[in-house]
């Protein structure tokens, strides 16, 4: 009986072992279509989620096991944005080793991704793009949320960088609004966390530059680290042989280190390192030619909030030999709230000097400086505030140590007689202008000196220009703030709020242009100039009314009182003065200014008269001179201008 019931039992455990065996089988042959099944149903979840078209040509199961490990080959892989016409990423084949589950929960694990030629294009014509997909807002997160699309980009980032990588070929075109730039990244491998390629650049010129990518990515440890040495590095060239292109990079060797610290969705921590060696850079809102700068970089402590980006004074930019420490902050409410803090102290002044790179800065990297300066500025703007804008700065030497031991000659040679040359173009054409302009006594008949200058003028100008200038050290913090926050509030440069310092130091060291770059160098020639005395503020008066523009190729106070009154500077009156202060700003549009008899109109006469009360109100001028003062004035110009 036993012996029955021992062999029943025996064939029901062969048989179940059987069973199982045939189900494990057909599991396991069954596992292809279950993975296509799996993947066809992501592929819509992702395709719904981010509002994306993704097409794959042919899906071929090469290894799979019940473990989850699978190996794929995919074919003609297009992946664009819905309802878009550009496609944003093309594979011609792909071999990829994916964990399709753990457990039972599907996972996005790549792990093995070798692929033959990879294209990607971004497009950018106006407000239209081909990539906005990739910012997409997640409808469950809470809007503008600064640390999840960091945590999302840093997602998607390690997603792209499997463990083991090899791609052929990679292609990045890009077209932004009529400029293309094209890349090719050859052999680009991951392996042991260690990244290599060859990255070529080759624009829409006969020039191609190539540089070997070497870096390190860790994705545990969220570390990330590249380095890119040029090839064969050239100097930027003419493509014409009379301009280069409008927007020219070109460097030996760049540096990148990223550290994630923090990463929640309340708050990000990161610290940042980069450098560029012998960069050249060219742009024309930069400088009129290429810019060579031997190292810039920087070490960046910076933090994300869920509205704000902050980057803390631990932080360092450098540029040659010279350093500062920001803290900057940006912040996004319902307006955007900026806030940019710099304080330096006891810096080594010939290090800041020096550092100044050619191309950018024109007198300041000439001189040869000894002794310590100091760097204070502050701009915190509420946008949804602006009038409430805060904005200071300072350059001194707080312990007197700063002195010029060389090159003082390129800014004291304007004590003596020099020429000055106009440069414009003509109103309504391109034609170019070009007028010499002797400030000398002696040469130039036109010439008037600063004891010339009728009182009743001087008062006028200043008035209207520069009421502090025989008081200040070259600027007026508060002139400044106020043109800034009316170009803020208008979008545009309406204002300067330059004083007749810097307006000179633009015209005689500088150029016209308006270049942003420019405007560093201003400040320490305007500085240099009043700290040291190096030009007598007479002697500035004095230049700035001889190369002024007073009408159209009117240049100097000479020519402009002969110009509309057939007078000598001293013989002018004090409404005559008035008008030709009302000048300044606008010297081109004099012809709107008076009527057909020549009179000045009712609005130039209101301002004229402005002006006189404001003088009137400093001592400028006597109350017998205001109740006496004549805005309707005879002008001689012509008016029409000549084209």
């Amino acid at each position: 009986m036993m012996n029955q019931i021992f062999k029943s039992k025996k064939k029901w455990l062969f048989l179940s072992i059987g069973i199982v065996i045939v189900v494990i089988l057909a599991v396991y042959l069954s596992l292809p279509i279950i993975i296509k099944s799996q993947i066809h149903k992501k592929i819509d979840e992702v395709e719904k989620e981010n509002n994306i078209s993704l097409t794959i040509g042919e899906i071929k199961v090469n290894h799979c096991s019940l473990l989850g490990n699978t190996e794929l080959d995919m074919h003609n892989i297009e992946l664009k944005g819905k309802d878009c016409p550009d496609k944003f990423l093309t594979i011609d084949n792909l071999h990829t080793g994916i964990r399709i589950w753990r457990g039972l929960k599907l996972t996005k694990e790549i792990q093995e991704l070798d692929a033959g030629q990879l294209t990607l294009n971004i497009i950018k014509r106006g407000e239209y793009n081909n990539y906005s997909f990739l910012h997409k807002q997640n409808p469950t997160e809470q809007k503008r949320n600064y640390c999840s699309r960091f945590n999302r980009l840093l997602e998607m980032v390690n997603r792209m960088c499997p463990d083991l990588l090899s791609i052929n070929k990679l292609l990045i075109n890009t077209q932004i609004d009529g400029e293309q730039q094209n890349y090719t990244l050859d052999n680009v491998s991951i392996k042991d966390h260690h990244l290599g390629g060859l990255l070529t650049l080759k624009p829409d010129t006969e020039r191609q530059t190539q540089w070997n990518i070497k870096g390190q990515i860790d994705k545990r440890a969220k570390y990330y680290s590249g380095v890119l040495i040029a090839v064969a590095p050239e100097a930027l060239q003419k493509t014409d042989g009379t301009k280069l292109k409008d927007t020219d990079i070109q460097l030996n060797k760049a540096t990148f280190v990223m550290k994630v610290k923090d990463a929640s969705n309340r708050h990000v921590k990161l610290h940042l390192a980069g450098n560029l060696d012998s960069l050249q850079i060219f742009h024309r809102y930069i400088a009129e030619e290429p810019v060579c700068i031997n190292k810039v970089g920087g070490d960046l402590d910076i933090e994300i909030f869920p509205n704000k980006l902050q980057m803390n004074p631990t932080s360092t930019l450098k540029l040659n030999h010279a350093s500062i420490h920001p803290f900057f902050s940006y912040e996004k409410n319902k307006k955007s709230h900026i806030i940019l803090k710099i304080e330096e102290k006891k810096c080594r002044a010939s290090d800041v000097f020096s550092s100044l790179p050619d191309g950018l800065f024109t007198i300041v990297p000439k001189l040869k400086v000894h002794g310590n300066i100091d760097f204070k500025l502050l701009f915190d703007c509420d946008f949804a505030n602006i009038n409430k804008m805060k904005f200071d700065f300072d350059i001194r030497s707080s312990d007197n140590t700063f002195g010029i031991d060389s090159g003082k000659q390129l800014i004291t040679k304007y004590n003596k007689s020099f020429e000055y040359t106009f440069e414009d173009t003509k109103p309504g054409t391109k034609k170019k202008i070009e007028k010499k302009v002797l400030i000398d006594s002696v040469k130039n008949p036109y010439f008037c000196p600063f004891s010339k200058i009728p009182t009743t003028l001087t008062g006028a100008i200043l008035t209207n220009e520069d009421p502090s200038f025989f008081r200040h050290r070259g600027f007026i913090k508060d002139a400044i703030r106020n043109a800034m926050a009316a170009d803020l509030q208008a979008g545009k440069l309406l204002r300067g709020g330059s004083t007749i310092s810097m307006q000179l130091v633009k015209n005689l060291f500088l150029n016209r242009k308006k270049i942003f770059t420019r405007k560093i160098e201003e400040l320490l020639l305007v500085w240099m100039i009043e700290d040291k005395h190096l030009i007598p503020k007479e002697r500035m008066f004095e230049i700035y009314v001889n190369i002024a523009e007073w009408g159209p190729e009117i240049i100097g106070l000479g020519e402009a009182t002969e110009f509309y009154f057939h007078k000598k500077p001293d013989e002018i009156t004090l409404g005559e003065s008035l008008y030709l202060a009302s000048l300044i700003r606008a010297p081109k549009q004099y012809p709107y200014t008076i009527d057909n008899k020549g009179i000045p109109h009712a609005a130039r006469q209101k301002e004229m008269r402005y002006i006189a009360g404001k003088m009137l109100e400093r001592g400028l001028i006597t109350g017998e001179e205001y109740a006496a003062l004549d805005t309707r004035i005879h002008i001689y110009a012509p008016k029409r201008i000549e084209k």
